[in-house]
């Protein structure tokens, strides 16, 4: 049964799609209805909108307030290879098939016109399986050697801007994104508006994300101007101070 089994709000969006049997909630509860289950796979049905929360919201911000950063959302599949896990939008008869990458993140996502249509998602995978899907914050400017630090933070700005809107009364407890962590980068230094230049600071430990990893805290460099890689990272993400 494919079930919502844990929901955090924004910054910490954590939902698993119970692909196996789960007493805690039915299929109904869910607005959820299996399709069929032939040699032990199972297909389920939801809502685009059900399936990948607050994309509809976020994608209702006018763009010049979201110009710095966009939703992303990526899969772990548990009990099972990942490779057996399909997932498809059906939007006004149409099927289109939603890629998983070797990281988990899936694309392309539902647009906003498909979300307002009621566009369907079909997801089927074993039935011993389990999945979590987790939201992501990216940055829009890309993967690449040069950084507009000043982009960056009104990203920041953005994105704390949207979790207030997207999660309501909620928003007030939840952390503030303050950092871009550069995944896969090495040397990041910071240009500032003076002249002067400065080694960003890198994560120290794994975690969240692995030692080593360069980050930006937008709040503490007001005269950035950009930040340059001698190599160019394969992920630049928005997020909350790491957990203690």
């Amino acid at each position: 049964m494919l079930v919502f089994k844990k929901y955090e709000a924004f910054g910490y969006l954590m939902l698993s799609l119970g692909l196996s049997l789960a007493p805690s909630l039915s299929a109904q509860e869910a607005n959820l209805t299996t399709e069929k289950s032939v040699n032990g796979m199972t297909t389920h049905t939801a809502k685009a909108d059900q399936v990948f929360p607050m994309l509809k919201g976020f994608l209702s911000i006018p763009s010049a307030q979201r110009d710095q950063i966009s939703l992303g959302y990526t899969l772990k599949v548990k009990n099972a290879p990942a490779s057996q896990i399909k997932i498809q939008l059906i939007d006004q008869g149409q099927t289109s098939p939603i890629s998983i990458d070797k990281d988990g993140v899936i694309s392309p996502l539902p647009s906003l016109t498909q979300l307002k249509r009621g566009a369907e998602i079909h997801l089927t995978g074993p039935q011993k399986a389990s999945a979590s899907l987790k939201l992501k914050i990216y940055s829009t400017q890309g993967l690449k050697t040069t950084y507009d630090a000043q982009g960056l933070s009104r990203g920041i700005t953005q994105g704390n801007s949207a979790s207030k809107k997207l999660a309501g009364v909620l928003a007030a407890a939840l952390p503030k994104l303050d950092r871009v962590y550069f995944i896969g980068a090495t040397n990041g230094r910071l240009s500032l508006s003076n002249g002067n230049t400065m080694a960003l600071p890198m994560t120290t430990k794994a975690g969240e994300y692995p030692a080593g990893t360069p980050y930006f805290v937008g709040s503490q460099y007001q005269g950035a101007v950009t930040i340059n890689f001698t190599k160019s990272p394969n992920s630049v993400m928005y997020d909350t101070p790491p957990k203690k």
